[in-house]
Parts: structure tokens; sequence; C-alpha cells
């Protein structure tokens, strides 16, 4: 079972390929498309440790949106998640109408928050836990057909490395790619190409100062 297809999903497998055969030929083209594109198309989970910017704003610097927050942790204690909000970029603090209310056992808590002269995220290194998931969930449909196309082209011989690449370097995975009336050219395939080309977008990567 890959990320975006299964093996069932592949509906010309020469007779004959094993499960694990199957499992690698899906695997190859899942990572080809997510090393194109530069993010992934599904919910992931992450888990960072970041530095505090003594601001309410924290950047995390993921190539993907964020979908969801589970936990912050501000010099390893958990501050409740009536106190913050998220958008695809950051976590900050967001306390109106949220009714957020702190007992004694958040006195330490406080008085550390207290040391920073601006926002909840005090300034230090990797003084800042945060847990939650991100991804690019709305295009998930196209980049399974991308996934399943590629790899029953594979099965009919329609994809080579050729076809792929117009160059490559292994070491750092930097490719070039040739171009055509109709755009780039991916994996020689028009219809591939094009359905490629639509989930690569200019994200770009913020990251708190």
């Amino acid at each position: 079972m890959g990320n975006y297809v299964s093996k069932s999903d592949i509906t010309n497998w020469p007779s004959g390929t094993s499960d694990s055969e199957k499992d690698a030929i899906i695997g190859k083209y899942e990572t080809y498309l997510e090393k194109i594109t530069g993010t992934h198309f599904y919910e992931k989970s992450f888990d960072l440790y970041l530095n505090g910017n003594n601001k309410n704003r924290l950047f995390l610097g993921l190539e993907a949106d964020i979908i969801s927050i589970t936990e912050v942790y501000i010099c390893g204690t958990e501050i409740p998640s009536s106190w913050y909000s998220w958008d695809a970029d950051s976590v900050y603090l967001d306390l109106c109408g949220s009714g957020a209310t702190v007992g004694i056992a958040w006195g330490e808590l406080y008085y550390k928050i207290g040391l920073s002269t601006e926002g909840l995220f005090p300034r230090g290194l990797n003084n800042i836990h945060v847990v939650g998931t991100y991804g690019q969930t709305n295009l998930f449909q196209i980049a399974k057909q991308v996934v399943k196309s590629l790899v029953e082209a594979h099965n009919e011989g329609g994809i080579t490395k050729g076809s792929l690449f117009e160059s490559e370097k292994i070491g750092d995975y930097s490719y070039k790619y040739g171009g055509t009336a109709y755009g780039k050219i991916y994996t020689g395939n028009r219809e591939i190409d094009t359905m490629i080309d639509s989930l690569i977008r200019d994200k770009p990567v913020i990251l708190t100062p």
C-alpha cells in the first residue's frame, strides 16, 4: 500500500509480478512525484523543535500547508490549545474569545513568557516544540491519478529513464527538464506531464527570524 495508490488500483500488472516488486514500483513513482513537486499530497505528521523568536507568531518552514496543530510546548511545558491558532504556514497567539484561563500550575510558564518583551514564543534555542500534521490534501486525487498513470505506463514499457529526465544528478536529485509547446517534459507523456505541472506550485518556505 503506497501513500497514493494500492497494488489493486493498478490494472495492468504483468503476470508473475510479485507483491514486493509491485510495492517497489509504486514507491519509485510516488517518490518521483514528490521530488518533482517538492511536496506531498496527503496528511503527514510532523514533530518540530524550533527557535523561539520573541514574537506572537512562529513560522514552521514546512514545504506543505499546515492541516492541524495538536501540541505546542514552550520550554518543555505544553500550553493550552485555547491560547493559539494556526494558518497554512504558522502558529500564532490567539486568545480572543477563547476563554483561556491560567491557574497556579501555569505560574512558571507565565514567568518564562514574561521574560519576553514582545510575544508568546520567548527567544531561545529549540525551546519551542510543535506537533501536528501537514500536506496538500486538496490535490490528492490528481496526485493519485499521476502515480497510477506512471505505474501503468511503466508496466507497458512507456516510461524509461531516458524519458523521465533530460539530465539527472543522482547525488542531490538535481534534474533538468526539456520543454515543448505544452510545457515541461517530466515523463514524455503529455497527459501525465500536464497533470504533474498542475500539482507544482511555488510555495515560499517562510522561516522565522
